[in-house]
């Protein structure tokens, strides 16, 4: 009997031991190496890359900030947003393997990997499969073969999908102008529907412009307002890219007559153009072709509002 209790104890010991080396590993309800998606110290992150079939964003800690692509400085807090958004991944749920693999087999171009390194060490790597079978968008593994779950961020109700960007001009400052008045040269408002708004502005020394309509100077005009004006091409920007339309949409918006095209001339010729295109049912925002963009961009009225002027803005009163 004794020998039987102690063969009894024997194996509780051991069970009991096997259980807590388990969820020790395990560390987490769904299992640590399974289940490891959040970082824990963003300070300590130097680079985050995202790669996808439809590009790749190598995002890199310097002492001026975040740099992508070694090419040019991330948009302000736009890294910093993605740091505190991998810190906060959380699971919403497990899924099964016949329903993760029926799901993805066929939206390699919908999956983005994503890699988070301190210094040299990679510390976090994971895939994010962006679907539309959940409220939550997605479905994320740590390897090939390992646990699929459901993702989602606390107090975010945006597709978790949706941050991982892998296009290069998502991460771009939004500018759209950004001139000192001492860098202008010219400026030129062209309305297509209607040209009798339309003007031009040219400087012909350090503090004197000429105004021009329809090609033709115009005699009479407020230099104070066009001062003023020139004053207004600092840090104007557009909201958002439209990275989610397609090119046929793309077409279809450009093909439409501009509301209106401004074009600015710096001091060293260099010409920065933007077309503007209603974006209905939106009474407050436009789509915005710059230059040779081939993506549009979203702005408001409400930031392009200083350098939306007609001619008669800058005619004197009574004139």
């Amino acid at each position: 009997m004794r020998k039987i209790l102690l063969y009894i104890i024997a194996v509780i010991v051991l069970i009991t031991g096997a259980g807590i080396i388990y969820l020790t590993k395990m560390g987490t309800p769904f299992g640590k190496d399974d289940s490891g998606f959040a970082i824990e110290k963003v300070n300590k992150v130097t680079k985050i890359v995202l790669t996808s079939e439809q590009g790749k964003v190598e995002l890199t800690k310097i002492p001026e900030g975040w740099q992508v692509n070694k090419r040019f400085m991330a948009r302000e807090g736009s890294v910093e947003f993605l740091l505190q958004v991998l810190s906060r991944l959380k699971i919403k749920s497990p899924v099964s393997d016949e329903k993760f693999l029926k799901e993805t087999k066929t939206i390699t171009e919908n999956v983005v990997f994503i890699e988070v390194f301190e210094q040299l060490r990679r510390i976090k790597s994971f895939s994010l499969y962006k679907v539309n079978s959940n409220s939550y968008a997605n479905y994320a593994r740590t390897r090939e073969g390992a646990n699929p779950y459901v993702l989602y961020i606390p107090g975010f109700n945006k597709p978790v999908g949706s941050f991982f960007v892998t296009k290069e001009k998502f991460w771009k400052p939004y500018i759209i102008f950004n001139y000192r008045p001492g860098m202008i040269k010219a400026v030129k408002m062209d309305y297509p529907d209607s040209p009798e708004k339309s003007f031009r502005i040219v400087k012909t020394v350090e503090t004197r412009y000429k105004l021009l309509q329809d090609g033709r100077e115009v005699s009479v005009f407020d230099t104070l307002a066009i001062e003023r004006y020139i004053s207004y091409f600092r840090n104007i920007r557009f909201y958002r890219w439209e990275l989610e339309i397609d090119n046929v949409e793309i077409d279809s918006v450009i093909s439409t007559t501009p509301e209106f095209i401004l074009t600015v001339t710096d001091s060293t010729g260099e010409h920065n153009t933007i077309k503007t295109y209603s974006k209905t049912p939106s009474h407050n925002e436009v789509f915005v072709k710059q230059n040779d963009e081939k993506e549009l961009s979203v702005a408001r009225y409400f930031d392009l509002d200083p350098v939306i002027k007609e001619i008669k803005y800058f005619l004197t009163k009574g004139k």
